[in-house]
């Protein structure tokens, strides 16, 4: 039987004894208890230990002693090493996890656990491939990260790290309209793509914290940025410049908008044709979300008359957040702007040594799905049809699951692209993934990310050792 370890706030809450620490000025975020054993027996031994523990101690917190940074094993519960030989029976690995505001709610579901069905989840022991996907605009909301700002020194100081670089170079005061008096200005393109690279990159540096490294990441439209940050292929400081520059030329465009339509892309293109009767009428299919869900960009008197018609036929549509036109012939006349911008930004040889070795995981293309290399990132074509392209996100998810990805983690505002992964896939290979977001707009951004910490640790996707 193993012991059990319990966590919280982000490295800075530990048990010693019966006494809870928490750093001094830090609220308190969230506990993680996480249990391990060798057989399903053992496992819920130990969960009745654990039980037993938290009903006989009292557990205070205390501002008191703010360098309790450790995780610290309770001396309360048997040793690793068991003297059952069924422990070992079949040198498997039961796992078990409760997550919760305060030691009464993890005392309730300890008391509430039933045996685990399955070990693994059906894992099987096998550590999977992780996958990040990096949401694109359109996801945006005010307030969207601030408990993680406010509590999370990785998450804050990497945010830091990138609204500097924009504050600097471009003037943009993401902090003061993410969190602050200029809130109206989130939604102009300008500050919504700027705002969700931001957060993106402080959700990664959170994750990254926590020991959690992807195989592959994939990060469709705005979200390409903070992707090939992950990956390793451009620093921080050139993609808040790429998408600094970017969004400043998207905001200069003419007024323009974007419409979900749910329909296969055949259906949707024979009503574009109904609709554009002249050059000024124009739309374009601009993301392919699943097979029944296409969005189109194009000028906002052409996306109502499509609309209309769609509404005419029982199709299901949706006017998009989005205040330019993104991926369509609008984007054509920033172009050579655009490409003055990455040629200064892009200045490393994709030969360089430094270049080659930062590359630590897989970038898929949300374009065509292909598996970039490193020197891909250094060329302005490849940015330029990042910007205009239409964004083929199916082609970019089977990629994910064919390269073996089973670990599907999303990073931004929303979990936009796990929902439609899972349509593209289907349920039976959904079934065989796990599926989390970091942050949803809805839940505490902690209960979200420890939810989904124990949830990683259960399938043996990553060890808790690391935050020791």
């Amino acid at each position: 039987m193993k012991t059990f370890r319990v966590l919280g706030w982000h490295r800075f809450l530990g048990l010693e004894g019966s006494k809870l620490f928490i750093p001094t000025g830090h609220p308190h975020s969230g506990i993680l208890l996480a249990c391990e054993a060798h057989s399903a027996q053992s496992l819920n031994l130990l969960i009745q230990k654990s039980t037993e523990f938290l009903s006989n101690n009292s557990i205070s917190i205390s501002p008191s002693n703010p360098n309790a940074f450790l995780v610290f094993t309770n001396p309360c519960i048997p040793s690793p090493c068991s003297d059952n030989p069924d422990d070992n029976e079949d040198g498997g690995c039961y796992r078990a996890t409760f997550t919760g505001l305060d030691f009464m709610s993890i005392y309730e579901q300890l008391v509430n656990y039933s045996s685990p069905s399955s070990k693994l989840c059906g894992f099987n022991g096998v550590r999977r491939k992780i996958g990040l996907m990096f949401t694109g605009q359109c996801s945006q909301y005010l307030g969207m990260g601030l408990e993680l700002y406010e509590t999370s020194l990785p998450f804050r100081s990497a945010f830091q790290c990138a609204s500097n670089i924009l504050m600097n170079e471009y003037g943009l005061h993401i902090y003061d309209v993410m969190y602050g008096s200029k809130g109206h200005l989130l939604d102009t393109s300008l500050y919504s793509q700027t705002s969700i690279f931001c957060l993106e990159v402080g959700l990664l540096a959170l994750w990254r914290s926590f020991g959690v490294e992807p195989s592959f990441v994939l990060g469709p439209s705005a979200g390409g940025f903070a992707a090939a940050v992950a990956a390793g292929v451009i620093t921080v400081e050139e993609g808040a410049r790429l998408v600094g520059g970017r969004a400043k030329l998207i905001n200069s465009l003419p007024e323009g908008g974007m419409t979900a339509v749910q329909a296969s892309e055949a259906e949707v293109r024979y009503l574009m044709d109904k609709v554009v009767f002249s050059s000024e009428m124009w739309l374009d299919v601009a993301v392919i979300n699943s097979e029944n869900d296409i969005v189109i960009a194009g000028k906002p008197q052409s996306l109502k008359m499509l609309e209309m018609l769609c509404e005419e036929k029982g199709i299901k549509t949706c006017r998009l957040n989005a205040k330019q036109a993104f991926h369509s012939r609008q984007i054509d006349c920033i172009l050579e702007k655009y490409d003055e911008i990455l040629r200064n930004v892009m200045t490393r040889n994709y030969n360089d040594n430094e270049v080659q070795q930062s590359s630590c995981c897989g970038y898929i293309s949300g374009i065509d799905g292909t598996v970039m290399s490193s020197r891909d990132f250094f060329t302005p074509e490849y940015w330029m049809d990042h910007a205009r392209a239409t964004v083929n996100l199916p082609a970019a998810v089977n990629t994910f699951w064919e390269q073996g990805v089973r670990v599907f983690i999303e990073l931004g505002p929303r979990p936009v692209l796990l929902h439609d992964a899972k349509t593209i896939l289907g349920d039976d290979k959904v079934s065989q993934a796990l599926w989390m977001s970091t942050i949803n707009g809805k839940d505490s951004n902690w209960t979200t990310v420890l939810k989904g910490l124990g949830q990683l640790y259960e399938v043996q996707a990553i060890d808790l050792d690391i935050i020791e």
